[in-house]
């Protein structure tokens, strides 16, 4: 039976955290309670003060939310997943939300290749990714600030399979 409680989206994201982290990005000591990237569904309000910091993120610190976007339709091989995920940078510091864009560009820009490079990410979950591709890069919006901080968003787009049992359902 399959586990529907793991996500291909996990994997992503657990990928694309390890690699900022790994090419000095981000600095992981400033997220000691949270995650650098986080769903939106998870962004604390605001109550009137400047940051998020009794949410554990640091003033000083960029952050990543994001929003899971499912394409509409399969076709025929419907074996072939594809997701998209919308990705807003935020910060206070442009040039710190632009070296965080153009190196998430230049991580999941690459088609097969960087399918390749979350394919060898040792993780033990059953997706195979086979392309990534980046959909939309939107400019920095001053209506789009979060408590001050400027943002940033770009939209990728993925594809990847699982395991199927002869019925084509998820294993």
């Amino acid at each position: 039976m399959a586990d529907y409680k793991n996500s291909a989206l996990y994997k992503v994201r657990k990928w694309m955290i390890s690699e900022l982290y790994g090419n000095g990005i981000l600095n992981e000591a400033h997220y000691v309670n949270i995650s650098p990237i986080f769903p939106i569904q998870q962004v604390p309000e605001s109550g009137g003060i400047r940051d998020y910091s009794s949410a554990g993120l640091p003033e000083d610190a960029p952050f990543i939310i994001y929003d899971y976007i499912t394409p509409g339709g399969y076709d025929t091989d419907y074996w072939n997943c594809r997701d998209e995920i919308s990705l807003w940078i935020y910060d206070y510091d442009i040039e710190k939300i632009f070296e965080i864009k153009d190196f998430l560009y230049d991580l999941l820009r690459r088609f097969d290749l960087s399918a390749t490079d979350i394919n060898e990410f040792s993780d033990s979950s059953p997706y195979q990714f086979h392309w990534f591709d980046i959909m939309a890069g939107l400019p920095t919006d001053e209506a789009d600030e979060v408590l001050g901080r400027k943002g940033i968003n770009i939209v990728v787009e993925y594809e990847y399979t699982r395991p199927i049992l002869s019925n084509g359902r998820f294993a």
